[in-house]
């Protein structure tokens, strides 16, 4: 399985949009592969993509940038700026584990009909670069909410 940046895209989707928005934009990403753009990581594109090894990784996309979403929607609205960048770590850490890791053990298990050990320790050698795309995704997407304060919540007048 190869290294691809689509989970930054989705962590700074949620990060940034928040839930509902993020899920949009993540599932009109999904559309337009599974409808044949060739956008997934090789170039691959259509519904094929999920007889492989990283549909799991694939699904859980949409549920990542929901999750992650929802949490940086009550950081925003609880946290001080100066704390964001590390909360925004934390919720992106957490999602990604619960979100993306999980579905893509299973499935692994599913597709690849791996034992739950061998998916588990094929998804491992994949956490240290999302550790360092989610700081990433954190870094930026507090540099967005600074830019653009109301992004996210809107201001009632």
């Amino acid at each position: 399985m190869p290294i691809t940046l689509q989970t930054l895209a989705v962590m700074v989707t949620g990060l940034v949009l928040g839930g509902s928005r993020a899920a949009a934009a993540v599932a009109l990403y999904l559309l337009v592969a599974f409808a044949g753009l060739p956008i997934f990581s090789g170039g691959r594109a259509g519904l094929a993509v999920l007889a492989g090894g990283s549909a799991g990784y694939i699904v859980g996309f949409l549920l990542a940038a929901l999750l992650v979403g929802i949490a940086a929607e009550q950081i925003i609205r609880r946290v001080r700026a100066k704390r964001r960048g590390l909360w925004f770590f934390l919720a992106a850490v957490v999602v990604t584990v619960v979100a993306s890791h999980l579905p893509g053990v299973l499935g692994m298990m599913v597709n690849l009909k791996l034992s739950w050990q061998t998916a588990f320790a094929g998804d491992l050698i994949f956490y240290p670069g999302d550790i360092v795309k989610d700081a990433v995704a954190s870094v930026a997407a507090v540099a967005a909410h600074r830019a653009f304060p109301d992004i996210l919540v809107r201001r009632m007048k």
